[in-house]
């Protein structure tokens, strides 16, 4: 492979990584999804993902989001068995970094996960354990965006 088709592949995944992650956002924030938008939802994460698995820059903070990602749109899609093997796999990957803020936001994908197999009792320890790394945060930006999340699923498990 030539070095230019090789420069050409590298920016390729940067690129991508980031506008598939962007496109399935989109979606994730839709009050209501067609089939389709389900479909196109679920492609664009693990398109995201596929993309940060092969840049040479990606972080283990780039990929526990990434499998936050993949988690929250299966649940989203109703598919809670594979949202929480990435909800764990993002919480392995968060361990890597040692940070609260994806600790915390993998704890929320298992949570989310759980609710979504109806495990509630799996849901109310995982949110827990969130709820731990959200007081262990002291980026208040971080606080902000992980919280919300953790009060939408203590309102669905009844926390």
């Amino acid at each position: 492979m030539s070095k230019d088709a090789e420069l050409d592949i590298i920016l390729g995944h940067k690129k991508f990584a980031a506008a598939a992650f962007n496109h399935a956002w989109d979606f994730i924030d839709l009050k209501v999804r067609a089939d389709q938008d389900v479909h196109q939802m679920l492609d664009a994460a693990h398109a995201s993902s596929w993309h940060w698995r092969h840049r040479d820059d990606a972080t283990p903070q780039n990929r526990s989001v990434a499998d936050w990602q993949l988690s929250r749109v299966h649940a989203l899609a109703g598919n809670g068995a594979m949202a929480l093997d990435y909800g764990n796999l993002s919480l392995v990957t968060a361990n890597e970094t040692g940070l609260p803020f994806y600790i915390g936001y993998a704890y929320e994908a298992i949570a989310r996960a759980n609710w979504v197999l109806g495990n509630l009792d799996d849901a109310r320890t995982a949110l827990a354990s969130a709820y731990e790394c959200l007081d262990q945060i002291a980026a208040e930006d971080e606080k902000a965006l992980l919280r919300p999340d953790l009060e939408d699923i203590a309102v669905k498990i009844g926390a």
